[in-house]
């Protein structure tokens, strides 16, 4: 590589208006960091930025003014791994062995910032890319606009990886890191049970104020097989009211639904004005078994790589509050689970062969993983990550983290009072020998 031996160098080049690579060259040096050399040019320095785009970008945390643009010249073009050209290849000079791009991207210039943000999404998206390719393995940092009141990143460092930084992508092959690099001891099950009615008791609050305010919750429960999904989304919505928090698990599609827009069958199940969804497992099959097993086209992945973060703006946008949860366990802690899930009848259904495939699959799941968080980590719908080696502990700390993330109060509840009984008016009760009546099991223990 021209710029040194660890990282590729990438250069950005708009000869007409500086605009469009500016904002490429900001979105993979905020994404990248460190790990790629990042540059634009054109045919005259930039002297100023069109204030829409200055506001656009930094709706999504990204600062333009970290990449003015250099006049262009055949050593930057020369130093350069990677050439990216606005729509201008003809203008940009050619040597062989570099590798050139051609991004047609609408002008930003003299545009309001409703036209930017269009074109600032296709930026964010391709870069993603670019950073999927270029440097495979290393995930991109977050761009990050949160909506609700996020916590501060370090309250949750223990326990909830900030690994999708600028350190690198998270380790899945062993497990994601952090606890599970060193074993915490497991949680103990009275401090465990008396936390977690704690924040049950607090999740029944927030049931009331998603009721109270019409909002509309989505959460996606993903990970690998026996990564502890299901026991915290039972723990989730055990003292919830059913009627409004509900618990949306798809079968494999039926041929119909294989003909449909691959999210269509999803977005059926999306709630209405006072409803909470709890997804176990969402449309990200596509970007892991579907992909890994090859129950879709190499096309149809692509495809959902694409689309799958402009669905999830367009939830944002529409007004859905989406949180999504990464569950991680280590390969040993994978294979003792299933081990026990063998011997014992009451868990045996929740082993599949699926299931089993996934061990000699391993790292083929854990690339996958990387490349899903490389383009689906995005600002209106970051990914968190729940160290799951220990369960206790993984669904308080995923519990917490859902509560601590959306500004829900307490929502009085109506006034009740239990009215007294009225007298009898005479009614008699049938003989007990004309009903039937379960047996009394209980008393044979």
């Amino acid at each position: 590589m021209s710029a040194s031996a660890s990282r590729p160098s990438v250069l950005f080049v708009c000869v007409h208006n500086a605009g469009r690579s500016q904002m490429a060259a900001a979105f993979l040096a905020h994404l990248a960091g460190d790990r790629i050399e990042v540059r634009s040019a054109g045919s005259a320095p930039a002297d100023t930025v069109n204030p829409a785009v200055v506001e656009a970008m930094a709706e999504v945390g990204v600062d333009v003014s970290t990449q003015t643009p250099k006049i262009l010249t055949v050593e930057a073009v020369q130093s350069s791994d990677v050439v990216i050209t606005m729509g201008c290849g003809d203008a940009c000079p050619v040597f062989p062995g570099k590798r050139y791009l051609d991004w047609q991207l609408d002008d930003p210039a003299g545009q309001g910032v409703e036209a930017v943000r269009p074109i600032r999404d296709t930026i964010e998206t391709r870069v993603r890319e670019l950073i999927a390719e270029v440097a495979p393995g290393r995930g991109p940092g977050r761009s990050h606009r949160f909506r609700g009141a996020r916590p501060p990143r370090g309250q949750y460092r223990a326990v909830l990886v900030s690994g999708l930084g600028r350190g690198g992508s998270v380790g899945f092959a062993s497990g994601g890191g952090g606890m599970a690099d060193k074993k915490a001891a497991s949680l103990p099950r009275k401090p465990y049970e008396r936390e977690l009615l704690r924040l049950q008791t607090e999740l029944v609050k927030l049931q009331e104020w998603v009721r109270a305010e019409g909002a509309r919750l989505v959460v996606v429960f993903e990970g690998r097989d026996a990564a502890g999904k299901g026991g915290t989304i039972k723990r989730v919505a055990e003292h919830l009211n059913p009627r409004v928090a509900r618990i949306v698990a798809l079968p494999k599609p039926t041929e119909r639904q294989r003909t449909q827009w691959y999210f269509q069958r999803y977005a059926e199940h999306l709630p209405a004005a006072g409803e909470i969804v709890l997804f176990d497992r969402s449309w990200y099959n596509r970007a892991g078994v579907e992909h890994v097993m090859g129950f879709c086209t190499k096309q149809e992945y692509q495809l959902f790589l694409r689309q799958c973060p402009i669905f999830e703006r367009m939830l944002v946008e529409e007004g859905i509050v989406l949180r999504k949860y990464w569950f991680s366990v280590s390969d040993a802690v994978q294979e003792d689970r299933f081990r026990r899930r063998l011997d014992d009848p009451v868990r045996r259904w929740k082993l599949s062969p699926m299931d089993l495939e996934s061990v000699t699959h391993w790292e083929a799941y854990s690339r996958a993983k990387d490349e899903m968080l490389v383009h689906t980590d995005i600002a209106e719908a970051p990914w968190f990550i729940v160290e799951s080696d220990d369960k206790r502990r993984a669904r308080l700390n995923m519990i917490a983290h859902l509560l601590g993330s959306l500004p829900y109060h307490d929502v009085p509840p109506p006034v009740l009072e239990l009215p007294k009984r009225p007298p009898s008016t005479g009614y008699e009760r049938p003989p007990r020998d004309l009903q039937t009546y379960v047996p009394d099991h209980a008393a044979s223990i």
